[in-house]
Order: C-alpha cells, then sequence, then structure tokens
C-alpha cells in the first residue's frame, strides 16, 4: 500500500511539473494568432504550461535568405540567449518564414521538440511536425500534419465586461433584429478585390430584408477605398460600418453574431466565423489563387460553408477545431 501511495504521489508530481512552450513568431497576426492557437489548445491537456514568445523580425534580418540567417545564429553572429533560457523550453511552436531558422538553431541548443506551421522553405526534414494547411501544394512527408485552413487562437473571442459594454452601445445592437457580420478581405498577393465584385456584392446584400436583419461591416488592412466608399454609399444610414479609428469590434460580433458573410480571399476569417458553429455565407471573388479557391471549394463540398448570393437561411455544420485536433494528436506522438 505504501508503495502504491509513493508511486502516485511520484505520478501527480511529474504531472504537474512545469511544462514550457516556446512561440516565435513574424510581424504578421495570423502568425501569432496561430501559435498562440495551438499552444492554449496544448494546455488545455497540459495544465501547468509557461508560454513565452520571440519576434523573430526583431531578432533577425528578415531580408536575408534562411541558410544565412541559420549559419549567422550557429557562428553567434546573432545572439538571442539574452532573450530566454534554454534549458527551461520542452516545446517550440513556430510560423512565418524567418521563424524557422530560429526553431530548429533553438532546438539543437535544448534538444526539445518543434512544431513549424506553414511551409518553412528551409531544413524541412529537421522539424519534428511541419502543419501544413490541405490547400497548399506540397509534397508529403511524415513529418507533416495536415490542417484545414488555419488554427483559430480561441482566446481572442475572450472580451472584457468593460468592452463589452462599449460595443453594446457602439453598435446600436437592434434586438428585434437578427446580426450579419459582413468581413471583407480585399487586393492582396493572392488576390483582387475588383469594383465588378464589389457591385456585385452590394447586389446580393440589398437583397436581404433590412426589416429582419441587421448589417455590420468590418474591413481587413487589405480592403480597397473603392470599396469602402461604394459600401458608405449604400449602408451607411443603416447599418454599423466601423470607422477603422476606434476599437475594431471584429472579436465581438465574432462571438455575437447570427450569421456571416465573408469574402472568400480570406482564410483566417473564415476560419474564425467557422469555429462559432452558426451559418457562414463565402462571398466568391472572380480573380484569386487556386490554392484559396481549393480551399473554399473543400469547405463548401463538406456543408460547412454556403455560397452567398443573397439569400440568408439557417442549417448546422460540423465543428472545426482543428488547433485541439492536432494538440491531441502531437502529445499522443509525443508520449509513444
Amino acid at each position: 500500500k505504501l508503495v502504491k501511495v509513493l508511486n502516485k504521489k511520484f505520478f501527480l508530481m511529474k504531472v504537474q511539473v512545469q511544462y514550457s512552450i516556446l512561440l516565435i513568431v513574424d510581424e504578421k497576426i495570423s502568425s501569432s494568432n496561430q501559435v498562440i492557437g495551438l499552444a492554449e489548445a496544448i494546455k488545455i491537456h497540459k495544465k501547468e504550461i509557461k508560454i513565452k514568445i520571440l519576434y523573430s523580425h526583431k531578432l533577425v534580418p528578415t531580408l536575408l535568405p534562411n541558410w544565412m540567417i541559420y549559419y549567422l545564429l550557429k557562428v553567434n553572429l546573432i545572439n538571442v540567449k539574452s532573450k530566454f533560457e534554454y534549458e527551461k523550453i520542452n516545446l517550440i511552436i513556430s510560423c512565418g518564414r524567418v521563424s524557422s531558422p530560429l526553431s530548429l538553431f533553438i532546438k539543437e541548443k535544448t534538444q526539445c521538440k518543434n512544431i513549424h506551421i506553414l511551409d518553412p522553405y528551409f531544413k524541412r526534414k529537421e522539424f519534428d511536425k511541419i502543419i501544413i494547411p490541405k490547400h497548399d501544394k506540397y509534397k508529403k512527408s511524415d513529418n507533416y500534419i495536415e490542417i484545414i485552413g488555419a488554427i483559430v487562437n480561441n482566446n481572442n473571442k475572450k472580451i472584457s465586461l468593460e468592452k463589452i459594454k462599449f460595443f453594446k452601445k457602439k453598435l446600436s445592437i437592434n434586438k428585434n433584429k437578427k446580426s450579419i457580420s459582413v468581413l471583407l478581405g480585399g487586393s492582396g498577393k493572392s488576390s483582387e478585390f475588383s469594383l465588378s465584385d464589389t457591385t456585385r456584392l452590394i447586389e446580393y446584400l440589398q437583397k436581404i430584408d433590412r426589416n429582419k436583419f441587421q448589417l455590420f461591416f468590418i474591413y481587413s488592412r487589405r480592403t480597397p477605398q473603392h470599396i469602402k466608399k461604394k459600401i458608405s454609399n449604400v449602408f451607411q444610414s443603416e447599418s454599423f460600418i466601423w470607422d477603422e479609428i476606434s476599437e475594431n469590434p471584429y472579436w465581438y460580433l465574432i462571438k455575437h453574431s447570427n450569421f456571416f458573410i465573408v469574402s472568400s480571399d480570406s482564410v483566417s476569417m473564415t476560419m474564425d466565423t467557422l469555429s462559432t458553429l452558426r451559418p457562414v455565407f463565402i462571398f466568391r471573388l472572380k480573380k484569386i489563387k487556386r490554392k484559396i479557391c481549393n480551399f473554399q471549394d473543400y469547405l463548401i463540398e463538406q456543408k460547412l460553408t454556403r455560397e452567398f448570393y443573397g439569400k440568408i437561411y439557417c442549417w448546422k455544420h460540423k465543428e472545426l477545431s482543428e488547433g485541439e485536433r492536432i494538440a491531441k494528436k502531437f502529445l499522443v506522438e509525443l508520449s509513444e
């Protein structure tokens, strides 16, 4: 009996040992959201976790190729030792091209495990796991884990009471109407939000019965001015349009809206809205990269989203929690 009690106490002590995760990200908000989202999913299963974040763009010259960054780290011309304690790291989660040489260098110093989100463009076989979106083209490898879209950082949904009061007053929500958040991306390397797209979107939006529904518009940093101007001209008097000056109500609307309309160029906004389990309608842009089209096609085929043509209706879809799925998979493999 004494042996059993001692074994049990030893087991509990072992379980409660603090687990340290180092997150390495670039300047993109989407990178931070994905690594934090995965770390928080791991935290569900490993309660005693310490998390530290390093920003790769503040530590290394971002214009250099990865092999050169790695070499400069190896010969100590870039010193990151002062930023953290090597010996206390159990796991590295990184995201973004420039973060990958840092991840490998620190892994070698600590002999810990590492996970990289998206293609590291560098020494792929030396990462323990690489998380690759299903819609990306890549050569499959044993250390790849396929993911649908992106990992959602559910921490963003935790909004303070003070902010809730502020947004309720600012948004002037009509309790007698269902709320629809219209989340618009824009033009960039992978897409173009054209004038014809804007005209078509407005045409579809005008089909929505404004006696039953209230519209809330949120723009991304990529949304062109011509879209904002046209939206304002048509919907300013009866809808909420974020002014881009006051605090962004994006996560408040994600949490409280009844329906979502999302432009097809944004993988992150599509995944954020899907995590609510409420209906998500996708507005297709005409000019968009093939891999993003593949992502949206897959979601529609799986009946997770619907294409938007002006009609709003309800349906139920299965839960899509990629962060928790990958956390469970990684922790199982880690214990083997």
